[in-house]
């Protein structure tokens, strides 16, 4: 699932918060995590989990005019799976 779209310049380094918890079941809580981009040179920098529901992480770097889509897996405590992505379109003025 498409979480966003965003611009972004090369040169920010932008903090971003993904929010799980409407989609938990109670007591469920986020495990574990995967980040990538395709093109790769998007840089993904302090990734963690945040109050056991949300991944927050910064992403920077990029070059003028690429899109980029940013590839989140989370897996949580009671055994599911999620793959979503974001799309990250890079303009410098």
């Amino acid at each position: 699932m498409r979480l966003g779209t965003f611009t972004k310049t090369s040169v920010d380094n932008l903090r971003f918060e993904v929010d799980y918890s409407e989609w938990l079941e109670a007591p469920e809580v986020l495990l574990a995590f995967e980040l990538g981009s395709d093109p790769a040179d998007l840089m993904i920098s302090s990734a963690s989990i945040l109050n056991t529901t949300s991944l927050v992480f910064f992403v920077g770097g990029g070059v003028d005019g690429e899109v980029y889509n940013m590839l989140v897996t989370i897996s949580t405590s009671g055994g599911q799976v999620r793959r979503d992505y974001i799309v990250f379109t890079v303009h410098d003025p």
